[in-house]
C-alpha cells in the first residue's frame, strides 16, 4: 500500500521588508508633489496589517518614530516641508512582525522668508555690512542689486566683497558716495524665486567731501 505525499506549509513572519519608492526620486521630493511609498515583504500567511512610521532622521531611534497610517501603500498627495524625514514600514501577520530600514527624503522648496538687513545711514569712509538671509532647499543663488534715481539697476554681487554660503549673502565694504541707493536681494533655486523688500542706504559725506562738492558747485557758476 503506497502512502500519499503529505504537503506541509510552513508559516513564517514577515521578512526581507523594504520600502519601494518611485524611480528617479533620489532622496528628494518637491513640495506640493505626490509621494507614494509601497511596502514589500515576504510572509506566510500574507502580511496584514501594515503600519507606517515617520521619524525626523535616520539617526532617530525607532522608538521615537510616530505612527502615521496603515496599508501596504502610503500616499502623501501634496508633500509639505513637515513631511521631510525617514519612513519605516512595519508589516505583521499571525506569526510575527518586521521592520523595514528607513527610507529618507529631503523636501525641495522655493525660497521663502527672504530678509535684507542693513543700516539706514552710514558715514562716508565707515565700514558697513548688508546681509541677505533666505530659507530654501536646495540652497538658493543670492544676488544683491542697487539702484538710484539717476542710474539703472546694478548687480552688486559682481563685487569681490560679496560672500554667499548656505542661503546667506554678506556684503561688507567702506562707504562711499556711490554706495547710496535702494538695495534688494533676489533668491532663486530649482523650485522658484523670491525678492526681498527694497531698503535704502544714505551715505553721509565727510566734511572734506562736502567742501569739495561745494567748491565744485561754485566753480560751475
Amino acid at each position: 500500500m503506497r502512502s500519499h505525499p503529505l504537503q506541509i506549509q510552513v508559516e513564517y513572519p514577515p521578512r526581507n521588508t523594504t520600502v519601494q519608492v518611485p524611480s528617479g526620486l533620489n532622496g528628494r521630493v518637491s513640495a506640493g508633489k505626490e509621494l507614494r511609498l509601497t511596502c514589500v515583504t515576504d510572509a506566510y500567511p500574507a502580511a496584514d496589517p501594515f503600519s507606517w512610521l515617520h521619524g525626523s532622521s535616520s539617526q532617530t531611534p525607532l522608538s521615537h518614530y510616530r505612527h502615521i497610517g496603515g496599508g501596504s501603500t502610503m500616499t502623501i498627495e501634496k508633500v509639505q516641508r513637515a513631511d521631510e524625514g525617514c519612513y519605516v514600514c512595519s508589516p505583521s501577520n499571525s506569526i510575527g512582525m518586521d521592520f523595514s530600514g528607513p527610507q529618507c527624503f529631503k523636501v525641495q522648496y522655493a525660497p521663502t522668508n527672504i530678509q535684507l538687513s542693513m543700516v539706514h545711514k552710514v558715514r562716508e569712509g565707515r565700514t558697513f555690512t548688508i546681509r541677505c538671509d533666505v530659507s530654501s532647499f536646495p540652497p538658493s543663488s543670492l544676488t544683491l542689486f542697487r539702484e538710484t534715481g539717476s542710474s539703472p539697476e546694478y548687480e552688486v554681487s559682481n563685487s569681490n566683497k560679496i560672500g554667499v554660503h548656505n542661503n546667506v549673502l554678506v556684503y561688507t565694504t567702506k562707504a562711499a558716495e556711490q554706495h547710496a541707493g535702494r538695495y534688494k536681494c533676489v533668491a532663486s533655486n530649482s523650485e522658484g524665486r523670491a525678492t526681498s523688500e527694497q531698503r535704502e542706504l544714505e551715505v553721509q559725506l565727510s566734511d572734506e567731501s562736502s567742501l569739495l562738492r561745494q567748491e565744485s558747485a561754485r566753480a560751475v557758476f
